[in-house]
């Protein structure tokens, strides 16, 4: 999957990371049938920001991940690039860190967590 070029800006690390979430919300909320319009609905954010989470110029927070990955029936590690963690890592440290906060309880986070290291 090719991850979304930002134009005219350097690209960073987070940025090309958020190229490549951006290309996976895109292919799964297409996959799924959905208008951005429908999954902003369903996620309660909206639609500029869906279109904007789609090109790479906005950032995500792990809830609003996790919400577009369950309009999408998608599992939050689909919406993840696979090939971007350091060899050894299971789960990135900022992902971790934003779980953490991402006012979900417990045992949703440690649900996530399990599901992300099951599946690499």
């Amino acid at each position: 999957m090719k991850p979304v070029v930002i134009r005219n800006e350097v690209n960073t690390p987070d940025k090309i990371l958020y190229g490549s979430i951006a290309a996976r919300i895109r292919q799964a909320r297409e996959s799924k049938g959905l208008k951005q319009i429908e999954l902003a609905s369903m996620t309660e954010v909206s639609r500029a920001s869906i279109a904007n989470m789609e090109c790479g110029r906005q950032n995500i927070s792990i809830s609003t991940l996790y919400k577009i990955a369950k309009a999408c029936t998608v599992s939050l590690h689909d919406l993840l690039p696979h090939d971007s963690l350091p060899e050894g890592e299971t789960i990135p440290n900022d992902v971790k860190r934003k779980l953490k906060t991402a006012n979900l309880s417990e045992r949703t986070i440690k649900k996530i967590i399990h599901q992300y290291q099951n599946t690499r």
